[in-house]
């Protein structure tokens, strides 16, 4: 039998590994011995990974994800601590099948996964959020999801990275990210106003990376340049590559 060096490492460094591991995969390992049980649960993190169920779309495979996210969700945060990383990567063959994906029902009913997952009580002490949702084609010719600011833990958000082909909704009045240090959004849509209205409610943001994104509207912003000119409080790292 091959020697399980594995199993000798200390539980805070198999914690570390599975931070990154996609919760089906995390899941597993809990089979393989009482010690491993409750590691997965314990490391803070919930990383969703369509990928980890194989094949193509069914309504099937789905329905799968978002109650092993739902019942992850539930796991990690009835360990003891709260869930400070959640992940989304959901990757079908074209566009309409991730369309499908996150928001159509087998029985056509339309539902939101990305908003059920993100308002889960389970997520509401989550530092970091990653969505990711595109096509082995590279179409990406729809929104696949809406984003609601509302929606998002805004007294402990830090990190927020969101791509393809999201529709976002900045945040209501009254409403700040005191945390929130690292934004990028990759093949978003916005308006300009509403882009403003994300950076004035995160007066900490200092990265921010703007990718192929698409900015609507703006005529209230136009100086008498016609430049459009966003105002960042406290951004020192900038990166784009954007289209209006």
């Amino acid at each position: 039998m091959p020697e399980d060096r594995l199993s000798e490492l200390p539980d805070d460094l198999l914690r570390r590994i599975l931070f990154f591991a996609p919760a089906r995969e995390g899941a597993a390992t809990a089979v393989l011995s009482r010690r491993w049980r409750t590691l997965w649960r314990t490391t803070g993190a919930v990383n969703l990974d369509s990928r980890s169920y194989g094949g193509g779309f069914t309504y099937e495979k789905a329905e799968r994800f978002l109650r092993d996210g739902e019942a992850a969700l539930a796991a990690a945060s009835g360990a003891g601590g709260p869930v400070s990383r959640l992940s989304f990567h959901v990757e079908e063959v074209d566009a309409t099948e991730v369309y499908v994906f996150l928001r159509i029902r087998e029985d056509g009913s339309e539902q939101d996964m990305v908003a059920d997952l993100v308002r889960s009580p389970a997520a509401r002490r989550v530092e970091e959020l990653h969505i990711r949702a595109g096509d082995r084609r590279g179409q990406n010719s729809r929104e696949f999801f809406e984003l609601d600011f509302g929606d998002l833990p805004s007294n402990t958000l830090r990190v927020l990275h969101v791509g393809d082909s999201a529709s976002l909704t900045p945040p209501p009045p009254g409403t700040t990210f005191q945390r929130l240090a690292d934004l990028r959004l990759t093949g978003c849509s916005v308006s300009l106003i509403g882009l403003q209205r994300i950076a004035d409610a995160a007066p900490q943001l200092n990265a921010l990376h703007l990718e192929s994104s698409c900015f609507r509207g703006g005529e209230e912003i136009l100086d008498e340049s016609h430049c459009y000119r966003l105002l960042f409080q406290a951004v020192t790292s900038h990166y784009s590559q954007s289209s209006l």
